[in-house]
């Protein structure tokens, strides 16, 4: 997938304007709430976010294949491995509880399976952070309408970050592995329980040193992954050690762990191996 600098800060620019209205409609709680099959919750932010952002895809890229997270389908009609993921809020629960702090629109382009491209749009601050080998870096779109070079600062401290939305007691391992961390971190406040886009926010702005997740879905973490490997040292992996990809008619919804260096990573794999050992002994 070829896509010009220009055009990603295009539609960083646009992307924005979506989010100041998300923010707007959800301050003056000019919304409505419905339950979706799966029994969770959905508002009209939701579905007018995405027919805004698809739209929004489809002025530059027209003949892009795009999944659309409220379309209730995953790669339905995609069969090509290169195509565009919208989740016009990931933090609906939140969201629709009137916290906006860790709601954010996900966006991101994938290039044979791969994410080259993403961007986060963040309700809580009405940021855009995006990038990608795409464009070759990565950039951040402030409140000010100021658009600057991102670069990842190293977290000063040991934070740490978990997407507990998918994990269940049908995860021992998981589960452990996060009662030992949760111990071990000895930390008032942390860790950090949020949805997998605020996670991977945090980890990106230098705010945790690393996030875990029972699920990487597309939905979730692509943007998140493609900007992160922008940045040298980073480490984005699923727990077995494979890399974290999206092809069309076989997505790989698996355990995985995003980390500031490769020394965080093999710190949380080593205790990762060992729950793994005691609980299977």
């Amino acid at each position: 997938m070829f896509i010009k600098e220009v055009v990603a800060h295009a539609l960083a620019r646009k992307l924005r304007v979506i989010l100041c209205e998300a923010i707007r409609i959800h301050v003056t709680a000019k919304f409505e709430v419905s339950i979706k099959d799966d029994e969770s919750p959905v508002s009209t932010i939701d579905t007018a976010n995405q027919m805004k952002v698809i739209s929004l895809i489809k002025q530059y890229f027209p003949t892009a294949a795009i999944i659309a997270e409220e379309d209730d389908i995953d790669a339905v009609g995609v069969d090509e491995d290169t195509y565009w993921i919208v989740d016009p809020i990931d933090g609906t629960i939140p969201l629709v509880a009137g916290i906006r702090s860790s709601s954010n629109i996900l966006v991101a382009a994938i290039s044979e399976g791969v994410p080259v491209l993403g961007f986060i749009c963040s309700l809580a601050d009405a940021s855009v952070t995006y990038g990608g080998t795409a464009i070759g870096g990565a950039y951040v779109l402030d409140a000010h309408r100021l658009r600057k070079p991102f670069e990842r600062m190293k977290c000063a401290h040991p934070m740490w970050g978990m997407d507990m939305n998918h994990m269940t007691a049908d995860d021992p391992v998981l589960m452990e592995l996060y009662r030992r961390l949760v111990i071990a971190q000895d930390i008032a406040g942390f860790p950090r329980n949020e949805p997998a886009g605020q996670s991977g926010l945090d980890l990106i702005r230098g705010r945790t040193r690393f996030c875990i997740g029972a699920f990487s879905r597309r939905w979730d973490t692509a943007a998140t992954v493609a900007i992160l490997r922008t940045h040298d040292g980073t480490v984005v992996r699923h727990l077995d050690g494979s890399d974290i990809t999206w092809f069309a008619s076989r997505g790989k919804h698996k355990p995985y762990l995003m980390a500031e260096s490769e020394a965080v990573y093999r710190t949380v794999m080593s205790a990762y191996a060992q729950v793994r050992r005691d609980l299977t002994s």
